[in-house]
């Protein structure tokens, strides 16, 4: 079965709410959390088909999150979102497994096809 839920981490409101609105006018499931912790806390990980995540968050960061999935076996295609382009941080998201490396404000064709790439590849 395909999974076809968007997940997206940011704990920033506003991008939360743009990304939200622009998946669901394109009919597409979106799921936001404000941070790593209530994403891991909810039952949706298994349903996930692209999970978009934010590099800095309160708590548990990006990176750390992806760790904390792949170590659990729970892997999930990813998208990563950091606010400057620090090679490390994107070697380090490759590294992990991120399907793309995306900065902010994001470039909403480059986003949608990152996306719709990691869908295609769910089905």
């Amino acid at each position: 079965m395909a999974r076809s839920t968007i997940c997206l981490v940011d704990d920033d409101p506003s991008l939360r709410a743009s990304v939200s609105n622009l998946m669901s006018s394109l009919g597409l499931e979106i799921l936001v959390f404000d941070s790593a912790e209530t994403f891991l806390a909810s039952d949706c990980i298994e349903d996930t088909g692209c999970l978009v995540l934010d590099f800095r968050l309160q708590g548990m960061n990006g990176l750390d999150l992806m760790a904390h999935l792949a170590a659990a076996s729970r892997a999930v295609p990813t998208i990563m979102l950091t606010g400057n382009d620090a090679d490390i941080v994107q070697q380090q998201a490759l590294a992990l497994g991120a399907a793309a490396f995306l900065t902010k404000p994001l470039n909403p064709p480059e986003f949608l096809a990152a996306v719709r790439d990691i869908l295609a590849r769910q089905a």
